[in-house]
């Protein structure tokens, strides 16, 4: 690296973390919008799953920031700053995804 420090390695749980708040984790809340939207599920029911896979999300990325020498999406190493925009970023899209479906559905 160009400052003279070696990157820490990062185990089989950081690596799954990594997986999960990237790719893996954003289907749950997904699929709670679809069926929200399409009225296949039930309203509570999915609303919980929804808001459930959105704080799933959160914890695993603070997990990973805090205990698992989390990293960026392009391999930089992550800090708190970057999990707060994280967790701005998802709730305020979790809100308007929700918003979205629960107007498609009326």
């Amino acid at each position: 690296m160009p400052d003279g420090k070696t990157p820490e390695k990062t185990g089989g749980a950081g690596c799954l973390a990594r997986i999960y708040w990237m790719f893996l984790g954003n289907a749950v809340p997904l699929f709670a919008a679809i069926l929200l939207a399409t009225e296949e599920g039930d309203v509570l029911a999915m609303s919980i799953i929804f808001w459930g896979g959105i704080a799933a999300l959160l914890l695993v990325r603070l997990v990973d920031v805090r205990m698992l020498n989390g990293q960026t999406g392009d391999g930089k190493p992550a800090d708190l700053g970057h999990w707060t925009r994280y967790a701005a970023g998802i709730v305020l899209g979790g809100l308007a995804i929700y918003g979205g479906a629960l107007a498609l559905a009326s």
